[in-house]
């Protein structure tokens, strides 16, 4: 197999009904909370600590005014997951919106591992994970 063939080595999903909905943790914490998972399942400690790259899929309260909620925002996403990880990635990236961008993200993320433009990446959004 090619070195740089991409593959998935952790995934992490949270699924949050036992909290009070817009009174409790921000998407951001839930997305870390994912991503923390998904680092757990690659069952590597070294892993933590090589993603050059974060991908945060944009979130409806980014796109318009009418999904807001009490969280407030950000105005780097995928810094503020970073920060939650306590990682520095090289490249923290925020998406468009739209129903096929994890999709997209995980093909632009492996055309640049493919390239060796990029070594490992995290990606979180609707669904997280790491790959």
């Amino acid at each position: 197999m090619n070195p740089r063939t991409p593959i998935i080595v952790g995934v992490g999903c949270i699924t949050d009904r036992g909290r009070v909905p817009r009174t409790d943790r921000s998407r951001y914490d839930l997305l870390a909370e994912a991503a923390d998972l998904a680092l757990a399942d690659t069952q590597s400690e070294a892993f933590r600590d090589s993603i050059d790259t974060l991908v945060v899929i944009r979130s409806h309260a980014d796109t318009s005014p009418r999904f807001s909620h009490g969280f407030g925002s950000s105005t780097n996403p995928p810094k503020s997951v970073a920060n939650r990880l306590n990682i520095t990635p090289k490249r923290n990236v925020y998406t468009w919106y739209s129903g096929n961008m994890p999709q997209y993200a995980a093909n632009w993320a492996s055309e640049k591992i493919v390239r060796g433009e990029m070594d490992s990446e995290g990606k979180m959004g609707v669904p997280p994970w790491i790959c």
